[in-house]
C-alpha cells in the first residue's frame, strides 16, 4: 500500500484482452473528492490522488509504504501514523490486498473522515471487520467486489449510510434478499452493483425508483424475474447504464427499457432476449453476445438510423450474417466491434469499409480468409486486432501494413510461417502479440526480436521453437510476458531472460523444464516463471 502524493501521476488502466468486456467493471471515477486529504492506494490500483502540503501528511510521499497495521515503512525506517493523519484519511484502496484481515480494518477506527473504502478482492475481510463501518457516517463510496465471506449481516452497518452513492457488492455470493432490506433508505445511490451475486431475486429493491440520481445498476447472473423487472427498473427514468448479463428477463419485460430515454450502455449478454426492437437511440454501447436473437432482426434495428451515436457493439455468437453486417456497416461512429463466432464470411467483410473510426476489431473464429483482409487498409485508427481464423496465412498480413496504430494483434491459430512475420516488423506501436498454435521456428524468432516495443509476446504451441532460437529475444528490452508453453525450450536455454530488464512473467508449461535445474534458480527473482504439465 503506498500513500502517493498528488504529482505521481498514475491513471494508466490495465487493457483487457477482451475487447468485448464491457460490464465496466471498473468504478475508479466514483470517488469523492480528495482534496487536503491522506489517501492510501494499493501499488496494483494507483490513481491520481491530491494530498494537501499543508498537512504534516503531505511529508509522506511515493517512497513511504503502509504495512496493515498502520505502521509506515519508508527507506527501511519504521514510523507510525500520527492521530492527525489517521483523522486526515478520506480515501482508503486497499484493491486486490489478499492478505488484509479483519485486524487489519479495526485501525480504520480511527478514521472519522473516511469517505471512499475500496476493499475489492479482500476475499480473508469477514463481517467482523466490516463492523468498523457503523461509525462511518460520511461514507460515499464503498467496494466490496469479490469480498465473498461478508454476509448480510455487514449491509446492516449500511442502513444509515444516507451520504452513500457508490455501492459495489458484485460476487458477494452469500448475500440474500433479506440483506438488500436493509438498503431501502440509501436514497442517494448512483451506481449499485450486485452483478453475479447468484442468490438475489432482487426482490427488496422496491425502493431503486425513487432514487433519482440512480445512473448506474448491475444485476447481472441474479435471478430478478420478468416481473420485478418491469415494476423496478423499468421505472429507473434516470439510468445510463444497465449491465444484465445472463438475465432471466423476457422480451415482454425488455420493452419497457424505451422508456429509459437517457440510457448509454446496455449489456444483454447471454440472456434470454430474441428480440431487439426496444433499443433507443441515446445508446452508445451495447453487448447483446451469445443471446438467440434472430438474424432477421438485425438488419432493422443495428442501423443508423436506430443506433446514431453508438460507439460499441458486441454481437459474438449470434447470429450475425453478411446482410446484418451491411447494416451494421452503417454504424460510422463505431469505434469496437466484436463479431467473433458469428457467419460472417470473407465475401461481407467490405461492409465494414466506412467505420474508419474503428480502433478495436473483433473477427475471430469466422470464415475469413487473405482476402477478406483488405478492408483492413482503409480502417488505419485500429490499436487492437483480434483475427484468430485458420484461413489466414502469410499473404494476408501484408494488408496489415498502413495499421501504423497496432498496439494489440492476435493471430492465434492462423496459418502463418516464419515467413509472414517480416510484414508485422514496422509496426511502430505493436507492443502484445499472440501467435499462439502457428508454423513458427527459430527463423521466425529473429524477425521477433527486431520487434523492439513488444512487451508480450505468446509463441505457445509452436513446436519448432528450440534453445538455440531464444537468443534473438534478448534484444526485447520492454519485454514483460513471454509465452514459450508446450515448445521444444528446455530449462538449458533461458540464459536470455538475463538479458531481458522487465521480465515479469514467463510460461514453460508442457517443456522439458527441471525444477532443480541451476538454470532456472539463476533467473532474477523477480521473474514470475510457471512450468509443469
Amino acid at each position: 500500500i503506498t500513500i502517493v502524493n498528488g504529482d505521481n501521476k498514475y491513471n494508466k488502466k490495465k487493457k483487457n484482452n477482451n475487447n468485448n468486456d464491457n460490464n465496466s467493471n471498473n468504478h475508479n471515477n466514483n470517488d469523492s473528492s480528495t482534496n487536503g486529504a491522506v489517501t492510501f492506494v494499493s501499488t496494483r490500483v494507483a490513481k491520481t490522488l491530491v494530498d494537501d502540503s499543508a498537512s504534516p501528511a503531505s511529508m509522506l510521499l511515493s517512497s513511504a509504504v503502509a504495512n496493515v497495521d498502520g505502521t509506515l515503512t519508508r527507506d527501511g525506517r519504521s514510523m507510525s501514523l500520527s492521530s492527525h493523519q489517521y483523522h486526515a484519511l478520506m480515501s482508503l484502496d486497499l484493491s486486490e490486498c489478499s492478505e488484509i484481515t479483519d485486524a487489519a480494518l479495526m485501525t480504520l477506527l480511527h478514521c472519522d473522515r473516511l469517505r471512499v473504502l475500496r476493499l475489492r478482492g479482500c476475499a480473508r475481510v469477514t463481517d467482523v471487520g466490516l463492523h468498523v463501518l457503523r461509525r462511518k457516517s460520511d461514507l460515499e463510496v464503498l467496494d466490496l467486489e469479490r469480498c465473498s465471506q461478508i454476509t448480510d449481516r455487514s449491509l446492516r452497518h449500511l442502513a444509515d449510510k444516507h451520504k452513500l452513492r457508490v455501492l459495489i457488492l458484485r460476487s458477494c455470493s452469500q448475500l440474500t434478499d433479506a440483506g438488500l432490506a436493509y438498503l431501502q433508505h440509501l436514497t442517494s445511490l448512483e451506481v449499485f452493483d450486485i452483478g453475479w451475486c447468484l442468490q438475489l431475486t432482487v426482490r427488496n429493491l422496491h425502493f431503486l425508483p425513487q432514487n433519482l440520481a440512480m445512473r448506474e445498476l448491475n444485476v447481472s447472473f441474479t435471478k430478478i424475474g420478468t416481473r420485478r423487472f418491469e415494476n423496478i427498473v423499468g421505472k429507473m427514468l434516470s439510468l445510463r447504464k444497465l449491465h444484465m448479463a445472463g438475465s432471466r428477463v423476457l422480451d415482454s419485460a425488455l420493452r419497457s427499457l424505451r422508456q429509459l430515454k437517457r440510457l448509454e450502455v446496455l449489456d444483454l449478454s447471454r440472456g434470454r432476449c430474441r428480440d431487439i426492437g426496444y433499443l433507443v437511440p441515446t445508446l452508445r454501447s451495447l453487448d447483446i453476445s451469445f443471446t438467440p436473437i434472430s438474424h432477421r432482426r438485425f438488419p432493422a434495428v443495428l442501423s443508423h438510423e436506430a443506433l446514431p451515436v453508438i460507439t460499441m457493439l458486441n454481437v459474438e455468437s449470434c447470429s450475425v450474417d453478411n446482410e446484418a453486417l451491411k447494416a451494421i456497416g452503417t454504424l460510422v461512429s463505431l469505434v469496437d466491434l466484436n463479431i467473433a463466432d458469428t457467419r460472417v464470411t470473407t465475401a461481407g467483410m467490405r461492409h465494414l469499409e466506412s467505420l474508419v473510426e474503428l480502433k478495436r476489431l473483433n473477427f475471430s473464429c469466422c470464415h475469413i480468409s487473405n482476402a477478406g483482409l483488405r478492408v483492413l487498409e482503409r480502417l488505419e485508427r485500429l490499436e487492437m486486432l483480434w483475427m484468430d481464423c485458420a484461413d489466414i496465412t502469410d499473404d494476408g498480413l501484408v494488408h496489415l501494413a498502413n495499421l501504423h496504430e497496432l498496439q494489440h494483434l492476435d493471430l492465434f491459430s492462423c496459418d502463418l510461417t516464419d515467413n509472414g512475420l517480416a510484414a508485422l516488423v514496422d509496426l511502430p506501436k505493436l507492443h502484445t502479440l499472440e501467435l499462439c498454435g502457428g508454423n513458427i521456428s527459430n527463423a521466425g524468432l529473429v524477425w521477433l526480436g527486431r520487434m523492439r516495443h513488444l512487451e508480450s509476446l505468446n509463441v505457445s504451441q509452436n513446436h519448432n521453437i528450440t534453445d538455440k532460437g531464444l537468443s534473438a529475444l534478448a534484444g526485447l528490452k520492454h519485454l514483460r510476458h513471454l509465452n514459450l508453453s508446450r515448445t521444444q525450450v528446455t530449462h538449458r536455454g533461458l540464459d536470455f531472460v538475463r538479458a531481458l530488464p522487465r521480465m515479469h512473467s514467463l510460461s514453460l508449461f508442457g517443456c522439458k523444464v527441471k525444477p532443480a535445474s541451476t538454470k532456472l534458480k539463476q533467473l532474477p527473482s523477480h521473474v514470475h516463471v510457471g512450468f509443469g504439465t
